[in-house]
């Protein structure tokens, strides 16, 4: 119930779609975990034209192989399927992250896909409270301020912030589900909207908020890395703690541009 939830609340979550695949497998329906990656690989192929991760793949060949539905006493189970399993070798950039938390500094995690960057940003995240991680997904990169307003549902989500009409307005610029939006254009609703974003991420870090973690920004939309390299300049974010993750090799021009500016500033891990 719980793991269903989960891809009600965010259909395209990989590691949620995985997890219901192992459940259906260990309580011994293996048609239920089959129909779950079905229906999953669908919706990636209608919705977003990509396919499963290789780790989702690889759990979906163990669950075909495995022949029969597993017995309800069955006392093995392959390693593949149990979850969490131990993270292995990772103790200095862990040590690293922790680090650059306690110090409040912006931490930026790189490395090329398959390597684990998402799963070490996930454990990370699991010991500490009051935090969002959000992840940018392929083809957000068409879509001006995907990512951001992603951000903005989550932490809108895990707040609870009350929004007054004229902010809920602005912010519908990119939310609409908040309504009408205000009526500008060009450079004044680009102004009108960082503006709108910096005092509701203000709002959120005064109601505990203590941590934005965007992971993958490499699939992330030029539009949304230029405010948060924005906000990052202006220490708009106040007291909030920020971490990202990426590949080097697919970074576009924006996420690339961030990275200098972090490390040119000192500002980053």
């Amino acid at each position: 119930v719980y793991a269903q939830r989960l891809i009600d609340a965010d259909p395209f979550a990989e590691h949620a779609w995985r997890r219901l695949m192992r459940l259906h497998y260990l309580r011994g329906d293996r048609a239920a975990a089959i129909a779950a990656f079905e229906r999953f690989e669908r919706r990636l192929k209608d919705e977003l034209g990509t396919r499963p991760s290789a780790e989702t793949i690889e759990l979906m060949s163990t669950i075909e192989e495995s022949g029969a539905s597993l017995p309800a006493q069955r006392a093995v189970v392959p390693a593949s399927l149990l979850r969490p399993p131990r993270l292995i070798g990772r103790e200095r950039e862990m040590r690293s992250l922790a680090g650059a938390w306690s110090a409040q500094r912006v931490f930026l995690l790189i490395g090329e896909a398959g390597i684990g960057k998402s799963r070490l940003l996930h454990d990370f995240a699991a010991g500490r409270s009051q935090l969002i991680v959000v992840q940018a997904r392929p083809g957000d990169a068409g879509i001006a301020y995907a990512l951001l307003a992603r951000l903005l549902r989550a932490m809108l989500a895990a707040t609870g912030i009350q929004l007054a009409p004229g902010r809920a307005r602005e912010l519908a610029l990119i939310l609409p589900e908040l309504g009408t939006p205000v009526g500008v254009a060009g450079e004044a609703q680009r102004l009108l909207l960082q503006r709108a974003v910096e005092s509701t991420l203000a709002d959120a870090s005064r109601g505990g908020l203590q941590a934005v973690i965007v992971d993958d920004l490499h699939f992330a939309d030029d539009a949304s890395i230029e405010s948060l390299q924005a906000m990052l300049q202006s220490d708009a974010l106040g007291a909030l703690r920020c971490g990202f993750a990426q590949r080097p090799a697919d970074a576009g021009d924006a996420a690339s541009a961030l990275r200098r500016a972090l490390e040119e500033g000192g500002r980053v891990e």
